[in-house]
């Protein structure tokens, strides 16, 4: 099993990353923005500066993705539901290299953790803990967080876990 270096997890709660403290800003009971406001407050959040939107096609809504750091391991994606202008849901992914492929192992650490914290902020901020734990945990699990449902999957490879976050919002 993975765990976070103290190194990583020091540098999250000093800046403030992992704090469980409530957000000054109440969970919505949907995701309360159009798209493009959504996805600029999710890309600030995590500091995503080149994302791109993909159309719609396919009977699908449009689709958000950043993929920062010098590895490109981490990946995110917003994903509209189709015709009517809000977040389906934000999917985070990182590929959390077990074997060193040329940008060392646990390739962008800090930026994974960092949007994850993001998520946790925007999404879920009494959870914070919970969604570090489960985030570097072995198996998949969900998590509901007051307004919404996160969703953990785990997928371990021959060099490679993929650790992937679906924040959805909660059913009514």
């Amino acid at each position: 099993m993975w765990i976070p270096t103290a190194h990583v997890v020091a540098a999250a709660k000093a800046q403030g990353l992992l704090s469980s403290a409530p957000s000054e800003n109440p969970v919505p009971t949907t995701f309360p923005l159009p798209f493009e406001q959504e996805t600029k407050r999710l890309a600030d959040a995590v500091g995503c500066t080149h994302g791109t939107v993909a159309p719609p096609a396919d009977g699908l809504g449009r689709v958000y993705s950043c993929v920062p750091g010098n590895a490109q391991t981490v990946k995110l994606f917003v994903n509209e539901a189709a015709q009517t202008g809000r977040p389906s849901d934000v999917v985070l992914i990182w590929n959390d290299w077990t074997k060193n492929g040329g940008f060392g192992l646990h390739a962008d650490a800090n930026l994974a953790f960092r949007a994850l914290a993001a998520l946790g902020t925007l999404y879920a901020p009494a959870h914070k803990a919970l969604l570090l734990d489960a985030f570097t945990g072995e198996v998949s699990r969900t998590v509901e967080a007051g307004d919404y449902r996160i969703e953990f999957t785990v997928h371990h490879g021959h060099e490679i876990t993929e650790r992937a976050v679906r924040v959805i919002p909660a059913d009514p």
